[in-house]
């Protein structure tokens, strides 16, 4: 084999470059961690496994045990899907549900969602799905709501008005029933739809679930209240900020779980939280019983 194709004499290589990644990531993006992680992650009790600074690189030159690999990913992945779609099929007993299917049953006139903001802000049908069409627009564009309804080359026939869209969200944070935050019940109601429809039928299966962590920004005031939200600094761009915890099906990307860092908790615990959550119906606070891989993102 000619030396110019043979990777052991490849230098500078970035090993973690995913060129698919590369070609959609926001520039705002970032997947720093907060002050208290890097405690967290660098703490010394962690036992016998080794923490972040015990991690060594080998010296120049050195290769061992080096395995290559082609189009494995690519047979993994689909197998992966099979096994996702197989799920949802079993969950709905139909062979191919639509988009129209899934929106239907998670945000529709019945679902648990439309019900809890009817009773708590007496919401109408009508204005709750103009919320969320405004809602989700922003959301795939990673564009805050304002600026895209600012935006005249934006079709925004159908929904909500600037004004009207930051009053509901500003009623939505501040609104409160006994010691929840109208928010947490929304978490809720949204992870146990997610575990019903995506994981209630896996049996015997075995999953690979993609962890996120993904940083909001937001300009807390000094005495500002966040309703049980972590106020959390990060680093890169030094904005204050809260953090969004995600767990998502490797292959299909559906999400199976997402929780908000709470006041006083490590990012570990909210992790536990979220298997405890996915996995831990019969076993309660004991660990649950995993037959997932995680990947961390």
């Amino acid at each position: 084999m000619d030396d110019s194709f043979n990777p052991a004499f490849l230098t500078d290589v970035d090993v973690d470059f995913d060129f698919l990644r590369a070609q959609t990531r926001h520039p705002d993006e970032n997947y720093w961690i907060s002050e208290e992680q890097v405690e967290e992650m660098t703490a010394q009790d962690g036992g016998e496994f080794p923490n972040t600074n015990d991690w060594k690189d080998d010296a120049p030159g050195v290769i061992s045990n080096t395995v290559v690999t082609m189009e494995k990913a690519r047979i993994h992945t689909w197998k992966q899907g099979r096994t996702e779609i197989g799920i949802l099929r079993t969950v709905w007993g139909e062979d191919h549900p639509s988009f129209d299917t899934l929106a239907t049953r998670i945000f529709g006139p019945k679902s648990k969602l439309y019900h809890l903001l009817d009773d708590e802000l007496s919401l109408s049908y009508e204005k709750y799905c103009r919320f969320l069409a405004t809602f989700f627009a922003a959301s795939c564009r990673s564009t805050p709501a304002s600026r895209l309804l600012d935006d005249h080359l934006f079709n925004s026939t159908g929904m909500m008005e600037r004004g009207e869209y930051h009053r509901l969200i500003k009623l939505i944070e501040e609104h409160r029933s006994g010691d929840e935050s109208l928010w947490m019940q929304i978490e809720e109601i949204f992870n146990s739809l997610s575990k019903k429809h995506f994981l209630s039928k896996r049996g015997e299966e075995e999953l690979y679930i993609a962890l996120d962590d993904d940083k909001h920004h937001f300009n807390y005031s000094k005495h500002a209240d966040t309703y049980g939200l972590l106020r959390a600094r990060h680093i890169k761009t030094n904005r204050m900020g809260h953090i969004a915890h995600t767990a998502g099906l490797s292959a299909t990307g559906m999400p199976l779980c997402v929780m908000f860092q709470r006041e006083e908790e490590t990012q570990s615990q909210v992790y536990e939280r979220m298997c405890k959550k996915m996995f831990g119906g019969q076993t309660g606070n004991g660990n649950p019983s995993l037959q997932v891989h995680c990947f961390f993102f």
